[in-house]
């Protein structure tokens, strides 16, 4: 406890005590006391203000462990989201590079079939390879602090909804059964 005004020239500006709540060498807050007290209600005030002080400091740690697990989290979806993307980034690729080596090669041993097979297969690798590419790019933002996590509770149907029709074409000549 710390007390504040005691010189000469302040101590005419205060009837009573200012005593400093510090935690970690740093000033909180000042509990003005307006009228001279008794040492035991000095002794009263100085136990009441070390335990203020201290529950402070827990509230003040508890803050920074907050922020810590969030800090954690981040990083573990960004790193999480970056080996996704890293190892899914190949796939795609490589499917675009073999077909189109392959139109380029036997162009003229290929049906008309065969080759809008594909091109059909490079415009596909190539939107999967764009999806990720977005992906990776979201995983940056979350890495500059550009984008928040805004937890709630979300009904699994609406996940499932929501997936099923942003990859409905790769879907498309897939059968599911979901059941929830």
């Amino acid at each position: 406890m710390e007390t504040i005004w005691d010189t000469p020239e302040n101590s005419e500006l205060i009837d009573g005590e200012v005593i400093a709540l510090r935690t970690e060498n740093k000033t909180r807050a000042l509990i003005y006391v307006p009228s001279p007290l008794t040492e035991e209600q000095s002794a009263a005030l100085q136990t009441f203000s070390n335990l203020a002080a201290l529950a402070l400091q827990r509230i003040l740690l508890a803050e920074d462990l907050e922020a810590s697990r969030r800090l954690s989290e981040t990083e573990q979806l960004r790193s999480a989201l970056l080996s996704s993307v890293s190892h899914d980034l190949r796939t795609p690729l490589s499917s675009i590079i073999g077909s189109a080596s392959s139109l380029l090669e036997y162009q003229e041993k290929l049906t008309a079939d065969d080759q809008k097979q594909l091109l059909l297969t490079v415009l596909d690798e190539s939107q999967r390879l764009d999806r990720h590419i977005q992906n990776l790019l979201d995983m940056t933002r979350f890495g500059q602090g550009k984008v928040t996590l805004n937890r709630d509770w979300v009904d699994i149907r609406d996940i499932i909804a929501s997936t099923l029709y942003r990859l409905r074409d790769a879907l498309d000549s897939c059968h599911l059964n979901i059941s929830v």
